[in-house]
């Protein structure tokens, strides 16, 4: 259970959340893109249900790991994308 949430790790482009009681990192938010959250898979409780729909930094990722997401992008999306991805996502 999380109790409360601090921001730690790197400060910089993204506010990366902690539980002050364990310390998991908990979720990202991105700098100025406050409709945006990425949270931690294994932040709910029936997380085996979930596929990720979009993986991100695929070009630093061991080349056996899979996802099953529907979108890869070797770092972040570019911001032009987002509008398309946010749709797909909705359906």
């Amino acid at each position: 259970m999380v109790r409360a949430a601090v921001i730690g790790g790197p400060h910089g482009a993204a506010r990366h959340f902690f539980c002050l009681h364990c310390g998991s990192w908990i979720v990202i938010r991105p700098t100025r893109m406050d409709d945006i959250v990425n949270a931690r898979a294994t932040l709910p409780n029936n997380a085996a249900s979930y596929q990720p729909f979009i993986e991100t930094f695929t070009s630093e990722k061991l080349s056996w790991a899979t996802t099953g997401a529907d979108h890869g992008f070797t770092g972040f999306p570019p911001p032009e994308r987002f509008a398309d991805l946010i749709t797909a996502f909705a359906y």
